[in-house]
């Protein structure tokens, strides 16, 4: 017993000499797995690092291609305008001719010849159609200046309609008016503007002839998506958390097919009959917007109508 005494009293004095030695273990192993923590923790930065390294990327290739694609779009425009602007100022003078011409023979022919009164007719309307088409690009390739003034945008709206009246009512048109008051006033052209929305207007009931209801709304928001043109880009026309008015354009029509939403504002491009449009009131359309600083939008599947929404910039003087 004695002896197995010692030895315990000797294992008691070993373990407390090897006391130090397990100390200085378990700090090495408490610096090594704080590596390792330390390690994990890099590692885990990095990849998250490298993550948003790579959507800013992203968000920055989509923002150069978007950037590139309006470069491309601005330039075709600008070459269509030339382009126009020359084809009309050539065209202008003969057409002036013909159409004189046509005038001289329907008084010269006899009217029992109903045929070629028929024909001439048909020339005629062609001239005028082409005509038409001649004044509207050359309105429009060159750089007009705004007659803006103050203007109360639900008032532009209610006079366009009455503009249009009889054209709504003969397709049967129901007209839901859904106009804010005390809305902020806008700095337009109004006689711009109110062709703005007679072409709207006319566009919604041609998409009616069997009739429908044609929805028209205003009012004041907070833009806070940001969406093409809406955004803290340097291109932006309008920035997060800036108000605009709104106006909504919507109707129950035929609606537009999903292939033709990213052509309706090009100039010539038209779904109607050959001698109902000339493919270029959209065009007008989004023109004026965008000399009045603003923007345009459309939202259409075929079958269940159309919305257009135009955007208006309210000017520094009118934000307070």
């Amino acid at each position: 017993m004695v002896k197995s005494l010692k030895k315990t009293k000797t294992s008691r004095r070993g373990s407390r000499k090897n006391i130090p030695g397990c100390k200085k273990t378990r700090k090495k192993l408490g610096r090594v797995l704080q590596d390792k923590i330390n390690l994990r923790q890099a590692i885990k930065n990095a990849v998250e690092d490298n993550r948003k390294i790579k959507e800013e990327l992203g968000n920055s290739l989509k923002r150069l291609k978007e950037v590139q694609a309006q470069l491309i779009h601005a330039e075709k425009m600008e070459a269509v305008g030339r382009m126009a602007s020359g084809v009309a100022h050539e065209v202008k003078n003969p057409l002036g001719i013909i159409l004189q011409c046509i005038n001289y023979l329907e008084e010269e022919l006899p009217p029992e010849q109903k045929d070629n009164h028929q024909m001439l007719e048909m020339m005629k309307n062609s001239a005028k159609r082409a005509d038409k088409i001649v004044r509207t690009l050359l309105s429009f390739s060159r750089a007009e200046e705004l007659k803006a003034q103050e203007q109360d945008i639900n008032a532009v709206i209610e006079s366009s309609i009455g503009m249009v009246q009889d054209k709504l009512k003969f397709n049967s048109v129901e007209i839901i008016y859904q106009l804010a008051e005390s809305l902020p006033k806008l700095l337009v052209d109004r006689d711009k503007i109110e062709q703005v929305f007679i072409n709207l207007f006319n566009n919604a009931a041609d998409a009616m002839p069997k009739g429908g209801k044609l929805y028209v709304r205003s009012y004041l928001t907070e833009l806070k998506t940001p969406k093409d043109k809406i955004g803290n880009r340097g291109n932006d026309i309008f920035k997060l958390g800036e108000n605009a008015v709104i106006v909504e354009v919507e109707d129950t029509g035929e609606g537009i097919k999903e292939d033709n939403l990213n052509k309706i504002f090009d100039p010539f491009f038209t779904t109607k009959k050959r001698m109902e449009g000339t493919g270029l009131g959209l065009w007008v359309v989004k023109s004026i917007i965008e000399m009045h600083k603003s923007l345009i939008n459309v939202e259409s599947k075929s079958g269940q109508g159309t919305k257009f929404t135009v955007i208006f910039k309210i000017s520094d003087e009118m934000r307070s």
